[in-house]
């Protein structure tokens, strides 16, 4: 995240391919709510809010003052300790908080492919619902004695995407 320009850089892995995009950091509609509990040792407060395709629950703590949270949430005045869709099939929550000393940075690499967030869930889905397709065809395939390509059954891998739009 580019605290100066409100933007998310997304790395992701597809196989063997590694892909880049830029986006502006989504904004929430959060719904604030009375409640609190206690996450990481911290009080933390309960808000509600839609991102893209999931209702979110989020547990933030004004204790620690940063509009920051796990992967792409945001928006609270405080950071986002514990985060729960409403199907329960995507959580996260902080076990421990250290104080950063440095900026993390990633390293420049020729092997990233830049795309946009669309490109990339749609890359990433055709590969969950036919891993195999990716390597049919190429040098990858694995060959037969004779040398001519294995054909490779169809098969899926678990695919539950955070984002569902």
């Amino acid at each position: 995240r580019d605290m100066k320009s409100n933007d998310i850089n997304f790395y992701g892995k597809v196989f063997i391919d590694y892909y880049i995009y830029t986006e502006n950091l989504p904004k929430i509609d959060w719904t604030l709510t009375s409640e609190s509990d206690t996450v990481c040792g911290f009080l933390c407060h309960k808000a509600m809010g839609r991102f893209r395709g999931r209702d979110w629950t989020a547990w933030y703590s004004e204790d620690i003052p940063i509009n920051a949270g796990p992967w792409k949430f945001n928006g609270l005045p405080g950071v986002i300790l514990r985060l729960v869709d409403s199907t329960e099939e995507h959580e996260f929550e902080a076990i421990t908080i250290n104080g950063l000393k440095f900026p993390i940075l990633l390293t420049q690499s020729n092997n990233r492919f830049e795309t946009n967030r669309e490109e990339y869930n749609k890359s990433l889905t055709e590969y969950k619902m036919n891993p195999s397709g990716s390597i049919q065809g190429t040098e990858l395939a694995p060959r037969n004695a004779d040398g001519t390509e294995k054909q490779l059954p169809k098969r899926r891998l678990f695919h539950n995407p955070l984002e569902k739009e």
